[in-house]
């Protein structure tokens, strides 16, 4: 249980009231392609790509680049020795955007579904976008990390509004 709930917190280390305009279909599709890219990534041991997509702000708070790649891997390691691997992953469509400050940012529900001997997990969450207003590209986080403390947020993000709903981030077990 304890090492399911260290590879959630690992995975949200990996990349707002005043909207923005819609995302296109081609946008909302990019989106998602992009969040399945790190899925694929973490799968295939990817540290650089995981790091390189993640928010620049969790890459500080984890003590840089390398000190981030050091603890995926290590989170990988023991995800491994647990036996534990992902099952599935179900992207949902990216929410409206929310401009906040200079950045602007969508949520992406995920439902992921985790095994390990004897048991299997579900955790309801979404992935983090931001991008700069006159950015084209977009980086990522994990929130599923943000159960135990959502406040946490708003350390990372100290613009986006109070009063945001947040999609569920919740998991349970399963079979």
């Amino acid at each position: 249980m304890k090492i399911l709930k260290n590879i959630f917190l690992a995975l949200s280390f990996l990349p707002i009231l005043g909207t923005a305009a819609d995302l296109s279909p081609k946008e909302e599709k990019e989106l998602s392609e992009q969040v399945g890219s790190i899925f694929i990534a973490y799968e295939n041991d990817d540290v650089d790509k995981i790091v390189k997509m993640t928010i620049k702000p969790i890459v500080t708070m984890s003590g840089g680049t390398e000190a981030m790649k050091s603890m995926i891997y290590k989170s990988l390691n023991a995800q491994k020795n647990a036996g534990i691997s992902i099952e599935s992953t179900n992207i949902g469509k990216p929410t409206e955007p929310i401009v906040a400050g200079d950045d602007i940012f969508t949520f992406i529900p995920k439902i992921t579904i985790m095994k390990s001997p004897g048991k299997r997990v579900k955790s309801t969450s979404f992935m983090i976008a931001s991008r700069g207003i006159n950015d084209k590209d977009w980086y990522f986080m994990d929130a599923s990390g943000l159960r135990k403390n959502p406040g946490m947020l708003y350390v990372i993000f100290p613009k986006l509004p109070k009063d945001i709903v947040l999609p569920s981030n919740n998991i349970e077990f399963i079979q």
